[in-house]
C-alpha cells in the first residue's frame, strides 16, 4: 500500500491526485550551459545538422506529418508556421 506523504508542492503537483486518477508524469532534463556553445557551432558549420530533418512541412501538412512519424516512415519533421 502506498501512503503519500501529501504537502504543498512548489510545482503544483498533488500527488495524490496522480495517485488516485492513475496519472502518468513525465518530465524532460534540459541542458542551459551549452546553448551558447552550439549556437556558435552552428554559426560556424561545426555542426552539421541538415540530415537531423527529414523534411519541413507547413502548418497546413502537418496532420500528415504527425501520421508519417506515427508510422516510423520518417526520422523529423520541421513543422514551420509560415510554410515550407
Amino acid at each position: 500500500m502506498l501512503a503519500p506523504c501529501v504537502t504543498e508542492w512548489p510545482a503544483g503537483l498533488d500527488p495524490l491526485t496522480i495517485l488516485v486518477k492513475e496519472l502518468r508524469v513525465q518530465g524532460c532534463f534540459t541542458y542551459v550551459d551549452e546553448f551558447t556553445e552550439v549556437i556558435s557551432l552552428l554559426t560556424d558549420g561545426g555542426l552539421q545538422v541538415a540530415d537531423l530533418t527529414s523534411e519541413i512541412a507547413g502548418i497546413d501538412a502537418a496532420p500528415a506529418a504527425f501520421e508519417r512519424l506515427r508510422e516510423a516512415s520518417t526520422m523529423k519533421i520541421f513543422i514551420a508556421p509560415n510554410g515550407s
